[in-house]
């Protein structure tokens, strides 16, 4: 069953997501909460920064030696997985050095953009053709081993991507498609089939970019030019609204404490005089988040000796 995309019934049912600091990111994306680190992490895509925020607030910066879209923790702690412009690499969070592993994508027809981690600690990151009239992106799987999976093409703007709590279903966006999809996935083998359409999203809804699921299996989803975080259930019913004060919402992601708190970024790009628009937001939920995943890194080797081939 497809649903349209729809207004909440009741008012009681939206939040609103208030700035967290001062610090504007041109597009700001890919945010992660880390629960040893005790800290969110997020990048400022255009302008190759990674900020930190911590629980007393503090926020640091660092500069990134090349263009980073998204990442994801890893297991050893101490390094980014991260979907780079054309590939796959490790980020040093105290140096901001991005160590490439492998390009996936030829520049002249797509970039990479938005990623995530599954449960059996793989990372995931798919492309955006640079043609938005055209399909010439994909969805990548980086394996812990060190191979690279093209999982399919045909994608517009690859962009949310997340897991239930039993890794039996896998949800997907593509922002030109407009539309959140599902997929049966297998965390054996990490392949996925029965791609199923469940939220169909109109015009005032925005456009879906990234995504996170809570405790619950609920969805929610950033709605660029749509002022708001979406949350859904699995079936596709809109359950909640998280009203954010900025044109342009960029992701989103559970953290603090008590891993309630939901996390949003946002861009000034394409922003009317919006005076809130590339901050960072935060809204406490009532409920929790998904159980944080990280990707297996403890094999993989670092440097020139190793570059693995896309496949």
């Amino acid at each position: 069953m497809i649903v349209r995309g729809q207004s909440c019934a009741r008012r009681e049912r939206e939040l609103t997501a208030e700035p967290v600091c001062k610090l504007i990111s041109e597009l700001g994306e890919g945010p992660r909460w880390d629960p040893e680190d005790r800290a969110l992490v997020w990048v400022d895509v255009p302008s190759t920064l990674m900020h930190r925020l911590d629980l007393n607030g503090a926020v640091t910066t660092v500069q990134l030696s090349t263009r980073v879209s998204a990442i994801g923790l890893c297991v050893s702690g101490h390094r980014y997985v991260a979907a780079t412009e054309f590939g796959f690499g490790f980020v040093d969070p105290m140096t901001g050095s991005v160590e490439p592993i492998v390009t996936v994508e030829e520049e002249a027809l797509a970039r990479m953009n938005d990623g995530g981690v599954d449960y059996a600690g793989r990372f995931f990151a798919g492309s955006v053709s640079v043609n938005s009239e055209q399909a010439n992106g994909s969805l990548y799987c980086l394996r812990p081993d060190g191979s690279v999976h093209r999982v399919f093409g045909d994608v517009r703007l690859s962009n949310g991507i997340g897991w239930s709590a039993d890794s039996r279903n896998m949800y997907y966006v593509d922002t030109l498609r407009r539309s959140l999809d599902r997929f049966d996935y297998d965390i054996v083998t990490g392949a996925v089939h029965g791609r199923r359409t469940i939220v169909d999203f109109q015009d005032d809804d925005g456009l879906p970019d990234g995504l996170c699921l809570d405790a619950e299996d609920r969805i929610w989803v950033a709605m660029w030019g749509g002022r708001a975080v979406r949350c859904y259930a699995p079936t596709g019913e809109v359950v909640r609204i998280v009203r954010v004060p900025c044109d342009n919402v960029t992701a989103c992601i559970f953290g603090g404490r008590e891993n309630d708190t939901l996390y949003v970024t946002s861009a000034t790009t394409g922003t009317e005089k919006c005076t809130s628009a590339g901050k960072l937001f935060a809204c406490r939920i009532g409920g929790q988040g998904a159980t944080v995943a990280r990707f297996d890194d403890r094999r993989w080797p670092i440097g020139p000796s190793r570059l693995p081939t896309a496949r």
